[in-house]
């Protein structure tokens, strides 16, 4: 159910689980924001702000990134500061 977010972070968090970070940092960034972003949908502003954080200092480490993974990344980032300004403050290079 839509009105149930258990499930459908369970399932993001399981896929995470299942990316190697060293060997596929890209993907994992994606699904963390993935998973930030569903959890911002569900009013989850505290598990969304970890997930965007952690998905930061992998992205801030990657020298030739996919502009998808930036641009997935940053809409959540932007998403999440419009909720909350509060709650998020721009990573500085």
């Amino acid at each position: 159910s839509f009105t149930d977010p258990a499930p459908h972070v369970e399932f993001l968090t399981d896929l995470l689980s299942r990316i190697d970070r060293e060997k596929s940092p890209d993907a994992h960034v994606l699904l963390l924001s993935t998973l930030a972003h569903s959890k911002l949908a569900f009013g989850d502003l505290d598990g969304c702000k970890g997930d965007i954080d952690a998905a930061w200092k992998i992205l801030d480490d990657l020298n030739d990134v996919e502009s998808s993974v930036n641009a997935t990344y940053y809409r959540v980032a932007a998403d999440l500061h419009k909720v909350g300004p509060h709650a998020f403050r721009w990573p500085r290079r």
